[in-house]
């Protein structure tokens, strides 16, 4: 078991999110796109980010390095990072067609020590970033209460077998007096951290 951190999450900082790709899809997928959402209370908080897989990448191992950059001055602990998949169907005798082969979620926050324990709450205080690698399994249906979504809706839904997604979660860098949160927007590209 991966330990927990247990430094709380300060307001203001941000918050990293790299999809890197996915292991195991099926047979007839194809091509194959990936979008990140980040709930809170319900509600998406900011703009979907979406990648398409390298072309150099491999058929059932897509890479996507996509990164979603979360800026926000306060954070509500709730936060859920909802991840899609889609793929084109290689098997269908009508030709290809994109569709959605299945989501994942990730709880952004977690209580210190415990990266399960999702704070139930937008009033929790001392939450702390669920931050690392997590290779995460992929389901065939989506929660349907995006109204009440936690990192755990999906676990009694189908998943597909030896499919999944590498997800990381880091904090946002910042500059070196630590004053100024980082972005991709505003530093040259030869400067970014991998």
């Amino acid at each position: 078991k991966r330990p927990a951190a247990t430094e709380p999450f300060s307001d203001g900082s941000g918050v990293d999110v790299f999809v890197d790709g996915i292991r195991g899809l099926p047979d007839s997928a194809g091509a194959s796109r990936v979008t990140v959402r980040l709930y809170a209370q319900g509600e998406k908080v900011q703009d979907d980010v979406v990648k398409l897989c390298d072309a150099d990448g491999k058929r059932f191992t897509p890479r996507f390095d996509l990164v979603a950059e979360f800026r926000r001055a306060a954070f509500d602990p709730t936060s859920t990072l909802l991840i899609r998949i889609d793929a084109l169907d290689e098997d269908l005798p009508s030709g290809r067609k994109a569709r959605c082969l299945g989501y994942t979620l990730l709880n952004l926050f977690h209580a210190p020590g415990d990266n399960k324990a999702q704070p139930a709450d937008e009033q929790s205080q001392g939450y702390c970033l669920n931050q690392g690698g997590w290779q995460l399994p992929i389901f065939t249906r989506p929660h349907p209460h995006i109204q009440t979504l936690r990192w755990d809706d999906l676990n009694n839904n189908k998943k597909w077998l030896g499919c999944s997604v590498l997800v990381r979660v880091q904090p946002a860098p910042t500059s070196s007096d630590g004053l100024e949160v980082l972005s991709r927007a505003t530093v040259p590209k030869q400067r970014w951290a991998a």
